[in-house]
């Protein structure tokens, strides 16, 4: 399949299926079509338009607006489409550098196709010049992607919590990786993508951290999202990624190349060099 393949299977959609939602003139999501219904249902909270839909301006706060939504999720999670309640909020904002408009149960997030965001951390070993990576494998009971592999750490971005403490956190319950440790994580930039999931839009800008970690720390699962690590040889990572396109989760593909283009593993002679670094920081629709 190739590295290309990863890039475009997290940029497949056909946005003329969705329909865009604003808050204050602000696009902050898409809703696909066959939904809409669901947003018509609530004429107070959602006004539709011909060609998108405006939350009420009788919200005329954050938090008024995040009540009165979440009061909508109850009575959506009783119903179809039975949104799934995960009880951590995202951020809702028209841009990455926006102003926080509202939040949102991370469970509600692609349902309304806002922009979320995450970490990603490669965790890394460096035995006089042979590099190794921590390779995750998800838990076979987890409802998504069950048995698929991962990078080490990874999590969405709660709205309460700053980048660097979600990464502290997320070191610790996914790897048992300690404060301390966790904090030498270095931040190396982004990758981003949208990609249609059934009657869903992932609109994701994902924050990818580098952590070289002592030959001496194994990593131990602290929750019952990952199943076990393993330390794989950067080769062999490199080839899984090349030629077995479903053995990582979808996204962490994406970070995973980032990795090895800044490695200069894949080098600027690579056939598809240019196409692969404009690909992974896919502009957000």
């Amino acid at each position: 399949m190739g590295f290309l393949f990863h890039i475009s299977r997290c940029n497949q959609y056909d946005l003329k299926e969705f329909l865009p939602w604003r808050i204050s003139g602000k696009k902050v999501g898409y809703v696909h079509k066959k939904h809409a219904k669901y947003l018509e249902a609530f004429p107070k909270i959602f006004v539709s338009m011909s060609d998108h839909f405006a939350l009420s301006d009788n919200l005329v706060n954050p938090k008024n607006r995040t009540t009165v939504i979440e009061e909508m999720l109850e009575i959506l999670r009783t119903e179809e489409p039975k949104l799934s309640k995960m009880n951590e909020k995202y951020a809702v904002k028209e841009n990455v550098n926006g102003k926080t408009l509202m939040e949102i149960d991370r469970g509600a997030a692609d349902f309304f196709g806002i922009l979320s965001t995450g970490v990603h951390l490669n965790g890394i070993t460096n035995d006089h010049g042979n590099k190794m990576m921590w390779v995750a494998t998800r838990s076979h009971r987890r409802k998504t992607f069950p048995g698929e592999l991962d990078n080490m750490v990874a999590g969405g971005q709660p709205s309460n919590i700053t980048r660097q403490e979600n990464v502290v956190k997320e070191c610790y319950e996914e790897a048992s990786i300690p404060e301390e440790l966790a904090k030498a994580s270095e931040p190396k930039g982004f990758v981003s993508y949208n990609m249609q999931a059934g009657t869903t839009l992932r609109r994701k800008l994902l924050f990818v951290y580098d952590l070289y970690l002592p030959n001496s720390f194994i990593p131990l699962p602290n929750d019952k999202e990952v199943e076990k690590f393993d330390l794989v040889p950067i080769e062999t990572v490199m080839e899984t990624i090349k030629n077995c396109p479903h053995a990582f989760k979808y996204n962490c593909n994406l970070v995973i190349i980032d990795f090895l283009i800044r490695e200069g593993l894949i080098s600027e002679d690579h056939e598809n060099f240019k196409k692969l670094v404009e690909g992974l920081r896919y502009p957000i629709i």
